[in-house]
């Protein structure tokens, strides 16, 4: 004796053709979706020598500004920058270095006896000087400790008010979307 086939419920019918519908739905948009990379790969491949040109120009264009600064750095004592056809120009403060004369041992030591129990902010838990609560230290303070700050000089700065279409560009570039 066979047995007999069982019957198919009537949600099953009922989703069958909702199935069908959502597969080719789902390859439609597969279709469409592998079109609209091609197009972009087309449009990014015929505007990839505009970008690097124009990124090109802009990069010499900020040498040629960057070497006239620097050339000329008397001209911007103040104001140090000045905004000139929208782009920031002129001198920033860099950030020294923090140095000391002697080893992470030695200078640990200079400041506990210089602050005693106050002397937590300048140094880490694993006991080495905290360069930057150093940097903040009044000079007579450094100088008792044999601290000083270096290459505390003014850099050129360059900053174009607007940067998203050069973020826009790199990201192009490097094959990524924006």
């Amino acid at each position: 004796m066979s047995k007999p086939k069982p019957k198919t419920p009537a949600v099953v019918a009922e989703l069958t053709p909702l199935c069908e519908a959502l597969s080719e739905e789902l390859g439609l948009l597969s279709k469409t979706v592998s079109a609209t990379q091609t197009k972009m790969r087309k449009v990014l491949s015929d505007a990839r020598a505009g970008i690097e040109t124009r990124t090109e120009r802009i990069n010499a264009l900020e040498e040629k500004i960057r070497a006239l600064i620097d050339g000329n750095r008397s001209a911007f004592k103040k104001p140090k920058t000045r905004t000139l056809g929208g782009i920031r120009v002129g001198l920033r403060r860099k950030t020294g270095k923090v140095v000391y004369d002697c080893d992470d041992d030695t200078m640990v030591a200079r400041i506990r006896d210089a602050f005693g129990r106050s002397a937590g902010p300048y140094l880490e838990t694993k006991s080495v000087p905290v360069k930057d609560a150093l940097r903040n230290l009044p000079e007579e303070e450094r100088k008792k400790l044999g601290v000083q700050i270096v290459d505390d000089t003014d850099e050129v700065q360059v900053k174009p008010a607007e940067s998203d279409a050069r973020k826009l560009a790199a990201a192009l570039l490097d094959g990524g979307t924006p």
